[in-house]
């Protein structure tokens, strides 16, 4: 397992520029994705939330918010993830996750990421709607989620 930031370095690294919400939005994917391959990506203590414009991560939302909307340096980011020194036990099998949900989406906007996470009976759609703003999204439905 990872930290939000260990997966964000490697998002930025292979996209070049990403803002805080779209940032958020790729880390959700490949999270799930992993999940759905039964794979734990990331640290259990990191979280995603339903919030209004879909499944966010607070830590790393908060660590980033003062980039608004512009994009998140990926110096900065690095930073941040070397501090949880865990940029070492980066596996094949999670550059493979990454690799594979970036070349799959990593082309659309921040917004139609945005869109893609409301589908309905997502589990962000499923947890806003039945739980409200700021309520953990439960590993269990984004696994089942993403097998499917």
């Amino acid at each position: 397992m990872i930290s939000i930031y260990a997966l964000a370095d490697l998002i930025i690294r292979h996209q070049k520029s990403v803002s805080n919400l779209k940032l958020q939005k790729l880390a959700y994917f490949c999270y799930g994705v992993a999940l759905g391959r039964g794979i734990q990506l990331l640290n259990t203590t990191d979280p995603f939330e339903a919030w209004p414009y879909g499944p966010v991560n607070s830590d790393l939302y908060h660590s980033l918010k003062h980039f608004h909307d512009r994009d998140v340096p990926y110096e900065y980011i690095h930073y941040l993830a070397s501090v949880y020194n865990d940029l070492e036990i980066i596996t094949p099998e999670i550059l493979s996750i990454v690799d594979d949900t970036l070349s799959k989406i990593g082309d659309r906007s921040a917004f139609e990421l945005v869109e893609l996470s409301h589908l309905e009976d997502s589990p962000w759609y499923t947890t806003y709607h039945k739980y409200g703003n700021g309520h953990t999204i439960s590993d269990d439905s984004v696994r089942a989620y993403f097998q499917s």
